[in-house]
């Protein structure tokens, strides 16, 4: 392993998408770009139409631009590269966020491919699906989200290098010393992400008149926004104010909601028939950084992201409501599990520790003996 000390090398990593552009793609690259400008890396990020992209700043952001990414993606990404290659010549290394942009002058230098979940379980057509083997067995290291992610992996692309474990979160934001928001109930659930299907709100939901049917006062801050807003809306009307739609929040905000309240709810369904995965679930992390304890279904890449009994509980979607009734039960029980978690954040979580791990699987000055 590396020291603490500060890293030197020059790392581009290509992503389809960055910041404001909201979501979990999004969220790993801003982590990781940031935590490797930190450590002392020089950061070019190549992002998809990035709307941040001013040519200043560390990391540097560049944005590229074009038509029908799906089939000309590798085609802008290497156009846009160019000119900083022709500035500043190669470097030390490229991580590309997928596969899909995977590819482009490989041959010149180290390269890290990214598999997060969906990419790797949507079955695309023969040739796509030989395109996809290759590049994953010429890259670099493959590096997967999850020990889930990974399996997958192993079935499509067994001659891959795999390494494990690309999410981080910043332990010194997500922490529970900092603001916290007033106390509405006896009992205070949140929880957080896009609103769509997949991510089961209406069990959150659930959850929250089970308790009060229980007789526990308690109530629910909802971040994030997403197609079925308006229903989640409708189904928590008979809830009243209990019910908390917070919309998009900064970190600093979600921070304080996590640290605000008793028990973190996500339970993400995955479905690798369809390919719709929870890859690996990075809000969990943010939630036990914050000291609280945290509850998910044991599928996907979430069962890498809670460790059941230590940070927090998995069930499945059946006993979903019930189970997590019963822990709301153990006030002890869920102050326990949130220190737990917090201690696990810090000790395997970190972002600049996740970002060096991943340094240390290839080549380049980071390593030097």
């Amino acid at each position: 392993m590396m020291s603490g000390s500060e890293l030197h090398g020059r790392v581009w990593l290509l992503t389809e998408d960055y910041p404001p552009k909201l979501g979990g793609l999004s969220r790993w690259a801003s982590n990781t770009a940031r935590a490797m400008a930190s450590a002392g890396i020089d950061v070019t990020v190549f992002a998809k139409r990035a709307g941040s992209a001013d040519g200043t700043g560390r990391p540097l952001i560049v944005s590229v631009e074009g038509r029908d990414f799906p089939r000309f993606g590798r085609f802008h990404f290497a156009r846009a590269m160019r000119p900083e290659a022709a500035r500043s010549g190669l470097p030390d290394l490229v991580i590309h966020s997928t596969w899909h942009i995977a590819g482009v002058d490989t041959g010149h230098f180290p390269s890290v491919t990214c598999v997060h979940g969906k990419e790797v379980f949507e079955r695309p057509g023969f040739f796509a699906s030989l395109q996809r083997k290759r590049i994953l067995e010429r890259s670099t290291a493959v590096a997967a989200a999850s020990s889930f992610t990974a399996g997958r992996v192993r079935e499509i692309a067994p001659g891959a290098r795999l390494v494990v474990g690309i999410n981080g979160v910043d332990t010194a934001l997500f922490t529970p010393e900092g603001p916290v928001l007033p106390r509405r109930y006896g009992l205070e659930l949140v929880s957080a992400g896009r609103l769509v299907g997949r991510k089961r709100f209406d069990l959150v939901i659930a959850v929250l008149r089970k308790l009060i049917d229980l007789g526990m006062d308690a109530g629910l801050r909802i971040a994030g926004t997403g197609p079925l807003e308006p229903d989640l809306r409708g189904e928590a009307a008979g809830l009243g104010d209990r019910v908390s739609f917070e919309g998009e929040v900064t970190d600093e905000r979600l921070a304080s909601l996590y640290r605000s309240a008793d028990l973190f709810l996500s339970p993400c369904r995955s479905d690798p028939a369809s390919g719709d995965v929870e890859g690996f679930g990075l809000t969990f992390i943010e939630a036990s950084a914050c000291g609280t304890a945290v509850a998910g279904l044991a599928e996907g890449g979430v069962t890498d992201a809670v460790e059941h009994g230590v940070s927090g509980i998995l069930s499945s979607p059946g006993s979903f409501v019930d189970d997590v009734a019963g822990l709301c039960a153990n006030r002890r029980l869920l102050e326990g599990m949130g220190a737990a978690g917090r201690r696990r954040a810090v000790e395997s979580f970190e972002v600049g520790a996740v970002v060096r791990r991943l340094l240390d699987s290839v080549p380049g000055p980071w390593n030097a003996q």
